[in-house]
Formats: structure tokens, sequence, C-alpha cells
């Protein structure tokens, strides 16, 4: 499974502990949420990516079929700025495009 780390770019990445992600997790990747990621994002991503984000309507994470998944979305950032950049991204937690 590869992981999407969205980082917005008001979250500095020296003071991230996510920084360091891919040196010790190769299918680990660190995006800056840029115009073009939001681009991407509204675009809707490949089959199988999952957003990592906690709402009400969210799939339990028990009840995924996890053969199927191969990309996980996470978002790091502060609260408002990450409800944004969930719902640019389809972001219906954990459920978003699965």
């Amino acid at each position: 499974v590869d992981v999407r780390l969205l980082r917005h770019k008001k979250e500095p990445a020296v003071r991230s502990s996510s920084t360091p992600l891919p040196l010790l997790a190769p299918e680990v990747r660190v995006q800056e949420w840029t115009e073009e990621a939001a681009l991407e994002a509204a675009g809707g991503y490949q089959p199988g990516t999952w957003i990592v984000f906690p709402r009400e309507d969210a799939v339990d994470a028990a009840d995924v079929d996890w053969r199927t998944v191969t990309q996980l979305v996470l978002i790091e950032s502060r609260w408002g700025h990450a409800k944004a950049m969930a719902g640019a991204a389809g972001g219906a937690g954990l459920a978003a495009k699965g």
C-alpha cells in the first residue's frame, strides 16, 4: 500500500514529525498541499485510494476489504485546513474513493 501524506503549506516541514517518514518507509510520499495537489485531488484519485479522515459518515476500518486498497491519503494540518483539504480530496473519512 502506498501512503501519500498531504501536508498543508502552513505546516512547516522543519517542525513536522512526518518529514523523515520517506527515509524510513519508501512507500510513504510527503506532498505539500499546493494548487496542483488540490487540482489532482479534485479530479479524483485512482481506484483503491482511501482518504483517512474522521467524519460521522466514515467507513469503519474493520469493514474495509484491505486487499483492494492500493493507496492511503493522510492529511497533516490543523483541523480548519484539514477539513477543507479532505473536502477537496473527496474526503468522507476512510471512504472517499474505495
